[in-house]
């Protein structure tokens, strides 16, 4: 009996294991009203919940991004954001690690808005690892950046965006940043 108690007891400790591996948070300052946030999802669903700090505690926001944020997903789901301190806008970008294949989403209107110029579905051709995605605001220069690499030996390419599309960068990380 205590064989099958403990053998029970070490299925749900695995179990609850697993599932926390499955959690993932990004976060991100806003200057302007001095708070901070935090983005915690999912990374087999999508599923996400952004808290803010408010009345000396966390709490959840109302309006959150969509259940499903991204179709078609065949890796894990992965998010970053940027804040745009000029225009007190927060970007997230979410993307399938296998494929690459992203959406942009921004805070507008009173609610997340999807964009509708993306990068391409698939930012770094002929990837062999997962691919994951950071992305930079230059403040100064009121530009913003995409380096998109393949966790394999890392190659990247990296995006600007200009007239009105994200373009691939002509110059980029050496093919395998480390030996």
């Amino acid at each position: 009996m205590k064989k099958i108690i403990l053998f029970t007891c070490m299925i749900l400790c695995m179990a609850i294991a697993a599932k926390a591996q499955n959690t993932r948070m990004v976060s991100y300052f806003d200057t302007k009203y001095n708070k901070a946030y935090y983005l915690a999802w999912d990374i087999k669903t999508g599923k996400s919940i952004q808290y803010y700090w408010g009345d000396g505690k966390w709490e959840a926001m109302e309006i959150n991004l969509p259940l499903s944020p991204l179709t078609g997903v065949t890796g894990n789901v992965l998010f970053e954001v940027y804040f745009d301190q000029k225009y007190d806008k927060a970007y997230y970008i979410v993307w399938d690690s296998k494929t690459g294949k992203s959406l942009q989403y921004y805070w507008g209107d009173g609610k997340w808005e999807a964009m509708e110029i993306n990068l391409p579905a698939s930012p770094v051709p002929g990837a062999k690892g997962d691919i994951y995605i950071k992305p930079y605001y230059d403040q100064k220069y009121e530009k913003a950046y995409y380096i998109a690499y393949d966790s394999f030996k890392g190659k990247s390419v990296q995006y600007s965006w200009g007239d009105g599309k994200w373009e691939a960068m002509e110059i980029n990380l050496p093919e395998v940043p480390v030996k």
